[in-house]
Parts: structure tokens; C-alpha cells; sequence
């Protein structure tokens, strides 16, 4: 089997979007986070097509929002998508999440928004991957009450151990 390493985040973006608008019916776009973490160094390569920004929640409390570096995926032919880079050290937390996830409503028409998922994992500092991703589930459906999600929710935790 082959490297499947990536290269430069941001070309890989260019390519699938260019691809995508070779073969899309109408006005079909989507957002995209992809990333590679390297663990021995905590270098984190990543692209943002348009998506939630994903949250690194650093084990000393500091909340960084990784920005979207390009626009949706299949909207705009030609245009150009950047590689982001961050560091994690050991004990920081990434969470990757869909807006059904955030914009989760209560009775009340409170969405759950990202700042509670930072804060459920800064309570939490000595917890692994498995546990905050439950605990950030239980969070949302304790906020939903009797509600139901509006959109599809797609989870990602990741922390890096040292």
C-alpha cells in the first residue's frame, strides 16, 4: 500500500473542488474539515472548507476556533483553499462537529452553540477521548430535554495524550 499522506491540505480542497463542480446536478455544495495530526510532535495540518469551526480546547483553558481556510466544497470553481496549521500539546482536546450538534434547540429555542462543548471539556481535564465525546452527547440531549435534533449530527473528539 502506497503513503497516503496529504501533502498540502489546501490542494487536496483545490482538487475535490474542482471535481466536484465537474460533476454536480444544480446547486449541490458541502462543507469539509479534514486534517492530519501528527502525535509524536502535536503538528496539526488541517482545511476548513466552510465548516462549524472545529474547537482546540488547550488543557490550560484557552478555546482556539479553527477557521474556515476556503468556502464549501463545489460552490465556486477556481477558487483557492488554504492549509491551516496549530499545534496540540499533550492534554489539549479537538472537537469536530456538524451544526446539527451546535444549533440543537431546547424548548425554550436556545441552541446548544459550541461554547458549552468547550466548557464540558474544561471540566473535565484528566478525561480521555471516549469520555468527553459521551460526556458532549449526554450535554446535547440533557439541552434538547423532550426536543429532537432538526439536522444530522456528526461528533469528533480527539486529545492528545503525552
Amino acid at each position: 500500500m502506497g503513503d497516503a499522506r496529504v501533502d498540502d491540505w489546501g490542494r487536496m480542497a483545490e482538487r475535490l473542488n474542482c471535481r466536484m463542480n465537474d460533476v454536480r446536478d444544480g446547486n449541490r455544495y458541502t462543507t469539509l474539515f479534514a486534517a492530519s495530526l501528527n502525535p509524536q510532535t502535536g503538528d496539526l495540518r488541517f482545511v476548513n472548507g466552510g465548516h462549524n469551526p472545529p474547537l482546540l480546547v488547550r488543557s490550560g483553558g484557552e478555546v482556539v476556533r479553527l477557521a474556515p481556510t476556503g468556502p464549501m466544497v463545489g460552490l465556486l470553481p477556481g477558487v483557492a483553499f488554504a492549509e491551516g496549521r496549530a499545534a496540540m500539546a499533550p492534554g489539549d482536546v479537538l472537537v469536530i462537529f456538524t451544526d446539527g450538534l451546535v444549533e440543537a434547540e431546547n424548548a425554550a429555542g436556545e441552541e446548544l452553540g459550541d461554547g458549552r462543548l468547550a466548557d464540558v471539556i474544561l471540566r473535565r481535564p484528566g478525561a480521555g477521548a471516549d469520555e468527553l465525546f459521551e460526556a458532549l452527547l449526554v450535554e446535547a440531549f440533557q439541552h434538547l430535554e423532550e426536543g429532537k435534533f432538526r439536522d444530522d449530527v456528526t461528533l469528533v473528539v480527539v486529545k492528545r495524550m503525552g
